[in-house]
């Protein structure tokens, strides 16, 4: 029987969650271990669901190790993590009860002064900051449920959502800058957001920022779905979160030189001749040019997905980039070449993927080729710069976008043609590209 991951157990078929609890605390949980069900017989989904309860767990034991010490000091999180846990232990079954008497801890400990209480009124605490009044607010608000930290989720969405490990950090990272600065959910405001976003402007442009919310409005989807949280995003990432879009001349400036660009044929011959002795670097730029394919699609090309007559492009970004192309005539020779002189399974030989955390075997080669840009061109031209040379010829050539969508493999906004349109087949993908070429005088 293979050896379950670890935190988890199954007896009758159905996946638990399990933590041991270390000897120091014994006592004060009363306990050897954490056990929980999952409810589900699916490894999958109990890798997922045993993710907030492990976090859970391991922050009660130390606030267990931090009671011991006299004068421990507490963050929110610990403080929450503890009266939940005692609320488990000691009130079940008379919950309000026990909501009640945290909410008197809270407000002896931070809000009011018992000590010096009247017949008719107990005065505000002195010694407490406002900051520490208001994280009693927010302890009392979280262990009750009314409030749900932006943060606990995180890592239980970012498993679920099966991202690329290079997405994934990517995700984190955005969902950090949200969720320090937003401890719950229930207090944002649209407005709130707004200012953010024009603090995230100062240093990244709207689309950066659109990307970064992106990430947000998914993650806060995900928390509402499961009834985490209450709040719908929809009614607070709006549109309106976003500056108005000023039609000045600086702004329209900005947007030029921001926009990438094509490459013309002579640029590709000019690419191609400054670097004649860097046979991969030229053959990458060729195959660039004639499939329209991204880097990646390029370098982690295997000799399986090549035929004499196309290439398979799978494994891609998005379903409309799984796609077939066909090897144009004009490059014929150097596939053939590439197929019979790999020695490693791949139509580009040679590349080391093991070191970058991502394992992209086309990273080195691709900052070859951005040192050779910058050589001639600026920042608007990249390798993905032949993406829209090649959709531009097609268009120059007369051919239907819903053809050229299909070999460089873009997505169709039409309910045509990209909801209900079919494979256009291959012939017909074989006259569009051949309609393309990078011969001089053509």
């Amino acid at each position: 029987m293979p050896k379950l991951p670890s935190y988890l157990e199954r007896p009758w078929n159905v996946y638990h969650a399990t933590l041991k609890v270390p000897k120091d605390v014994h006592h004060f949980f009363n306990q050897t271990k954490f056990y929980e069900s999952l409810e589900t017989d699916s490894l999958a989904e109990a890798n997922i669901k045993k993710l907030p309860l492990i976090s859970k767990w391991k922050t009660q034991i130390k606030v267990a190790r931090s009671s011991k010490k006299l004068g421990a000091d507490l963050g929110i999180d610990e403080q929450v993590a503890f009266y939940r846990g005692e609320l488990e232990r000691n009130w079940k079954g008379f919950e309000e009860d026990g909501l009640n008497s945290v909410a008197d801890i809270l407000d002896e400990k931070y809000l009011r002064d018992h000590d010096n209480q009247t017949m008719y009124d107990i005065p505000p605490r002195t010694d407490t900051t406002d900051q520490e009044k208001l994280a009693a607010v927010t302890i009392f608000k979280r262990v009750s449920g009314e409030w749900t930290a932006t943060h606990e989720r995180v890592d239980e969405y970012v498993a679920q959502a099966e991202y690329t490990m290079q997405t994934a950090d990517e995700c984190r990272g955005n969902l950090k800058l949200f969720t320090d600065r937003f401890e719950v959910f229930e207090t944002i405001s649209e407005r709130d957001i707004e200012a953010w976003v024009l603090e995230l402007l100062e240093n990244v442009s709207l689309r950066t920022v659109k990307k970064k919310i992106g990430f947000v409005r998914s993650y806060w989807r995900y928390c509402k779905k499961r009834h985490f949280t209450k709040t719908n995003p929809n009614s607070i990432l709006t549109e309106d979160i976003y500056p108005e879009k000023r039609k000045t001349k600086a702004t329209i400036t900005r947007q030029v030189k921001a926009k990438r660009k094509a490459f013309t044929v002579d640029d590709y011959h000019q690419l191609l001749k400054a670097k004649p002795n860097d046979q991969l670097l030229c053959d990458l730029i060729t195959l660039a040019a004639y499939t329209g394919c991204r880097r990646e699609e390029i370098c982690s090309m295997p000799l399986s997905k090549v035929t004499s007559d196309r290439f398979f492009v799978e494994d891609a970004k998005t379903e409309s980039s799984w796609r077939e192309i066909p090897i144009h005539s004009e490059i014929r020779q150097l596939v053939s070449r590439l197929v019979d002189t790999s020695e490693d399974g791949f139509l580009l030989s040679g590349l080391d993927a093991s070191n970058n955390k991502y394992k992209k075997r086309g990273n080195a080669l691709g900052r070859r080729f951005l040192r050779l840009r910058d050589k001639f061109y600026n920042h608007q031209y990249v390798l993905h710069s032949f993406r829209k040379t090649l959709a531009t010829q097609m268009m120059t050539a007369g051919i239907p976008e819903a053809h050229a969508a299909q070999i460089v493999g873009h997505d169709l906004d039409t309910m045509t043609y990209g909801l209900y349109g079919e494979d256009i087949g291959f012939d017909a993908k074989v006259e569009a590209i051949e309609k393309c070429s990078y011969v001089l005088g053509n």
